[in-house]
């Protein structure tokens, strides 16, 4: 049975929590800009990444340069998702994102995971 989790539009902007849960089991909840534009799985703030990364991931070339790279684990409860996946940090990027108080960006590789979509009022996971 799929299960759906919403949340209504920022300033027209489609923002998600996640919660980042790093090896000891302390847990980080993280307010995520949507970007199906964004290639990758996501995106996170440097500090995070450092204080709950599994491991190291490959590092990557992107339009705001460099972007290193570590395994995450990440969790959304209510619909029962939690996985492993490459996070990445790119000062740049953190930079522009904490302008509108995001702590990093969920992009097209891990939307690809879920049923999303939204109407004019929210947006939507389904897992």
């Amino acid at each position: 049975m799929s299960r759906r989790q919403r949340w209504t539009y920022a300033k027209d902007r489609i923002e998600v929590y996640l919660d980042f849960i790093g090896p000891s089991g302390m847990r980080a909840s993280k307010r995520m800009l949507v970007d199906s534009g964004f290639e990758h799985e996501c995106t996170i703030d440097q500090q995070t990444a450092q204080n709950l990364n599994w491991r190291a991931a490959a590092n990557l070339q992107s339009n705001f340069g460099p972007l290193i790279g570590y395994i995450m684990q990440i969790e959304i409860s209510v619909i029962q998702f939690k996985k492993h996946i490459p996070c990445y940090t790119n000062a740049n990027l953190e930079i522009a994102l904490a302008q509108e108080k995001f702590e990093g960006l969920i992009g097209l590789k891990l939307l690809k995971e879920f049923m999303y979509g939204g109407d004019s009022i929210e947006f939507f996971l389904e897992y």
